[in-house]
């Protein structure tokens, strides 16, 4: 039921801050607002892919317990 409800009224609430935002500062700054929105999703594809491919590369021998542990770094004298 909250999901019908969410899915439904998203739209509208879209829809409403969008007129509002236009009425009070204009067109202009609502197209500025949506294309800094619209930059931040290749953004977040990137990650998705990167989070999945660092995955793979953990090796098993180096997890333990579910937790990453990285290679000791050589200390220089």
């Amino acid at each position: 039921m909250a999901l019908a409800t969410t899915i439904l009224n998203t739209p509208f609430f879209l829809i409403g801050i969008i007129y509002l935002n236009s009425l009070e500062l204009g067109w202009a700054t609502t197209g500025v607002g949506f294309f800094m929105l619209c930059l931040s999703i290749p953004l977040w594809f990137y990650s998705q892919r990167e989070a999945r491919n660092r995955v793979p590369a953990m090796r098993s021998e180096r997890r333990e317990h579910g937790i990453f542990e990285p290679e000791p770094v050589p200390l220089e004298d």
